[in-house]
């Protein structure tokens, strides 16, 4: 059996499981420790696994909350998105950010912007971007969601009406589990 198809092997195996011991991942595929430790490595840089003493297992059972996982999957191509709209920001501008992981990803790239105005939902991004370089950020009330730390309701609507920007950010979840 080949790296890649290990790896499609060892998803399997820990999604039928749960979790799963490192020594019997080698005995149920035939391979060495090394080799099964070789193949989980990526697996667990990547988020598709969480690496527990001598074992496995599936990050939503790990109690990780699911938007640190969605932070997680597609990395690379929020953080490209993010430097991109970051770039076509001026120092001074107003922008509206709404809860999602690509717009937390373009908070963090927004870190060398100066005398930012935001408006947001997000309890992430207002942390991010409050009281540094002299931001100015607005958050939204309303009930909170504990998955996302988003407010969100009647009164957040009204709240970001309020304001007018220079860039509004909206983003749409690309489904999941």
């Amino acid at each position: 059996m080949n790296h890649s198809k290990r790896h499609g092997e060892i998803l399997r195996l820990v999604r039928e499981e749960g979790t799963i011991s490192i020594a019997d991942l080698a005995a149920r595929l035939d391979v060495s420790l090394e080799t099964v430790r070789r193949d989980v490595k990526p697996l667990t840089n990547d988020g598709s696994v969480l690496k527990m003493h001598g074992a496995i297992g599936l990050p939503s059972l790990a109690g990780e909350a699911p938007f640190e996982r969605r932070m997680r999957e597609n990395a690379d191509a929020k953080r490209a998105i993010a430097k991109h709209i970051a770039a076509t920001i001026r120092d001074g501008e107003s922008v509206m950010l709404d809860t999602g992981t690509t717009t937390s990803f373009l908070a963090r790239e927004l870190l060398g912007h100066r005398r930012l105005t935001v408006v947001t939902n997000s309890s992430d991004i207002a942390r991010t971007l409050a009281t540094v370089n002299g931001n100015k950020v607005y958050m939204a009330g309303g009930e909170l969601r504990s998955d996302s730390g988003a407010a969100f309701g009647a009164s957040a609507i009204e709240f970001v009406s309020r304001f007018s920007v220079n860039h509004a950010v909206v983003t749409a979840g690309g489904g999941g589990a």
